[in-house]
């Protein structure tokens, strides 16, 4: 399992260029999610010391599974993100105040806060796959999805169901457009 911690000392002046690799056990522990994590997730990138503080621009690609909102199939997503402007402060509690509040207004950078002199990225790579995931996830932006009436998929075949299966509450508007 590779590690996800970088040290403080070990960033010059002229900056580091990182190259991480988190497990899907190491970025995602709890075990109900709506997507898998297949394979390996990847964060290249620089790091700029500019005394306490460490901004952070890269890229993060990796493998998902996921569930079709529409035909409830399994596909797979290739994530490429692009990660810019994140910022790593030193963690006390005054000045995590401070800066949430100034930020926040403005809402310019991400903010993580690190101890010990040691910069963690797992809570960065996991926050950037979360926000990165479709709120409906498609297999395809063509898919049929389900017949509501007998459950075939309409990608595979169509279904045998009678073209005009009405609900019976509906009738009486059936009889108002008619008029």
């Amino acid at each position: 399992m590779g590690t996800l911690l970088i040290d403080l000392l070990r960033i010059p002046e002229t900056g580091l260029a990182v190259r991480l690799s988190g497990e899907p056990e190491q970025l995602f522990p709890e075990g109900d999610r709506e997507f898998t994590v297949l394979t390996p997730s990847l964060l290249m990138g620089e790091l700029i010391k500019l005394e306490e503080q460490v901004i952070f621009r890269g890229e993060l690609s990796t493998e998902l599974e996921m569930t079709c909102s529409r035909c409830l199939e399994a596909f797979h997503i290739s994530l490429h993100l692009s990660v810019g402007e994140i910022l790593f402060l030193p963690w006390t509690a005054e000045q995590e105040k401070e800066v949430t509040e100034s930020v926040s207004e403005e809402g310019a950078l991400d903010i993580y806060y690190y101890r010990e002199n040691r910069l963690d990225f797992c809570d960065l790579m996991h926050d950037q796959i979360c926000l990165a995931i479709p709120l409906k996830p498609l297999c395809k932006e063509s898919c049929q999805g389900l017949c509501v009436h007998c459950g075939q998929n309409l990608n595979l075949a169509q279904c045998t169901c009678k073209e005009e299966q009405r609900d019976p509450r509906f009738e009486i508007l059936k009889k108002l457009q008619r008029s």
